[in-house]
């Protein structure tokens, strides 16, 4: 049954239609009244009718804006005015925007009423019987398309050159009787995508994309379209006449600017005219494969056409990264030094952008053995932290990144993660009250020999921490502060005492004499024996 609802000020008008119409009899379901424009709006929203009775004259919102509000929010609603015999003017208007009947409220009856509702009825009917076929059309092209993909990613899975005739009936191949045939891979530019938080297109956006696709190549050629991984289709064009570059090229630039353009969909995508991709379908895929692996280089938006002659080169290269890249990594993070880190990374990274010495694919996996070494040490700090997947495994982005540019984008943001939280727990640590005491300890023991080793020892670090966080702690680095204690007692034992200069330096630390003026004078800006003199 369809839903009715009655807009109207007047009680007695929705009453008397209420109860002198036998709505079930008619096909209907009474669903529901307002007194105002307004309600009625909130109501409608929630109960969805397919035919509205409205008044035009109404307290808050008018039937005319109601109308106009209904109808944005439900277009396929049909609505009937109950109209009074002055408001001819407003009923034009209202016709206007598509009203699909009227009656007089003051010469009302239900039979006039039950004949418009059965014509009303008829036009449902016809528009859900429509609504159906149109449905089980776009189910059967769907299927067809389903069958058609799962036709090509067997004949990928098997690695089968020439294209068979399908044995479903369903399935009929555009492309294999031409004499010309080319193969086309569009890939969805990740731009950086959170793999976490990566959505999988939905079944409409996809068979849009297809559809849009084969309606820009049918143009010049035959051909079909089909998903073959999430976000990335593929396109078997044939013809009979000789394949022309610039034709295809202009339907390629036309691909990308259309989605682009419409669904807001940016693609690169690799072409392969090398061979007829209808008698070396695998070998033509592959080739076409390894030509969009070139987007790494390329960058967002490109159109690679497949060249035998890079192909060739690119298998045969072997390049070998340099051994102590990672050593020297750690060494730097050892020290805290994360922008000389990050720069010998970068290095790396824009090196490669340049000299293209790297199969994308091997760069990848060793990209992420070398940026390991920020997590590893955090964790050798905090033992105790436990880190998400998207911290202590960079292998699982590689897969989301696209080009070099990402790449590079996104090591500069993991690091930087990693530092906050390095920083965060240095703040939250007790270093204060630890740098207070191994300061304490060189005040109480500058005399002896001592040094950085062995008072980080003491207070339970190890010695390249100590140094980066006696440094942020008190503004100096462990050598100078010690030097500087060392030197003032030396300053005050001068002038209140009468040992000699050899004395004073084994007194506050220093075994070389000379090596004791030096530091004196450089750091008091004059000689032993003049601080002596000018007492």
């Amino acid at each position: 049954m369809y839903k009715v609802f009655i807009v109207d000020d007047e009680m007695v008008v929705r009453v008397g239609l209420k109860s002198f119409v036998d709505w079930e009899s008619l096909g209907y379901l009474f669903a529901g009244e307002a007194g105002n424009g307004e309600d009625a709006l909130v109501a409608c929203k929630e109960i969805k009718p397919d035919v509205v009775l409205v008044d035009l004259k109404m307290p808050k919102m008018d039937g005319m804006e109601f109308i106009k509000a209904l109808l944005l929010e439900q277009p396929d609603v049909k609505i009937v005015i109950l109209s009074c015999v002055d408001e001819f003017d407003i009923l034009q208007q209202a016709l206007r925007l598509g009203i699909k009947d009227y009656f007089l409220k003051l010469s009302f009856s239900p039979e006039q009423l039950a004949k418009i509702l059965k014509k009303l009825k008829n036009e449902l009917d016809l528009q859900s019987k429509n609504q159906i076929a149109a449905i089980e059309k776009l189910e059967s092209l769907k299927d067809v398309a389903i069958a058609r993909e799962n036709f090509f990613k067997n004949l990928i899975a098997v690695q089968t050159d020439k294209i068979p005739p399908s044995s479903d009936s369903q399935i009929s191949i555009n492309s294999e009787t031409c004499k010309n045939a080319f193969i086309l891979l569009i890939s969805k530019d990740l731009r950086f995508e959170d793999p976490a938080a990566k959505v999988l297109g939905s079944s409409s956006r996809k068979f849009t994309i297809i559809n849009l696709i084969s309606e820009i190549l049918s143009k010049d050629f035959k051909c079909d379209v089909m998903e073959i991984k999430t976000d990335i289709f593929m396109a078997i064009c044939g013809s009979d006449e000789e394949i022309d570059f610039k034709m295809v090229y202009g339907n390629v630039n036309e691909i990308q600017n259309s989605l682009l353009r419409i669904m807001n969909y940016s693609v690169s995508i690799a072409v392969n005219l090398s061979c007829n991709c209808c008698e070396n379908f695998y070998h033509a895929y592959q080739q076409c494969t390894r030509a969009l692996q070139q987007k790494f280089y390329e960058g967002h938006k490109s159109i690679i056409f497949y060249d035998g002659e890079r192909d060739s080169a690119e298998e045969n290269k072997n390049f070998t990264p340099p051994r102590d890249i990672e050593s020297k990594v750690q060494h730097e993070l050892e020290y805290f030094e994360f922008d000389k880190a990050r720069q010998i990374v970068l290095d790396i990274i824009d090196q490669t952008a340049k000299d293209r010495n790297w199969v994308p694919v091997n760069f990848k996996k060793y990209f992420p053995e070398i940026i390991n070494s920020w997590y590893r040490m955090y964790r050798h700090l905090n033992p105790d932290f436990t880190a998400g997947a998207d911290i202590s495994n960079p292998y699982l982005h590689m897969e989301y990144l696209d080009t070099i540019g990402d790449l590079r984008q996104w090591f500069l943001e993991y690091v930087s993660s990693i530092e906050i939280l390095v920083r965060e727990w240095i703040k939250t640590s007790k270093v204060k009250t630890e740098i207070e005491l191994a300061k304490k300890y060189i005040e109480d023991n500058y005399n002896k020999n001592i040094n950085i080793n062995h008072v980080a020892g003491l207070v339970g670090y190890n010695s390249s921490y100590f140094s980066h966080l006696f440094k942020k702690e008190t503004g100096e680095g462990f050598s100078d502060y010690l030097s500087r204690v060392r030197l003032n007692n030396a300053f005050k034992l001068l002038r209140e005492t009468s040992y000699n200069i050899y004395q004073i330096s084994e007194m506050v630390g220093y075994n070389d004499v000379a090596y004791f003026r030096k530091q004196f004078t450089h750091f008091h800006h004059k000689s032993p024996s003049k601080c002596r003199e000018s007492e």
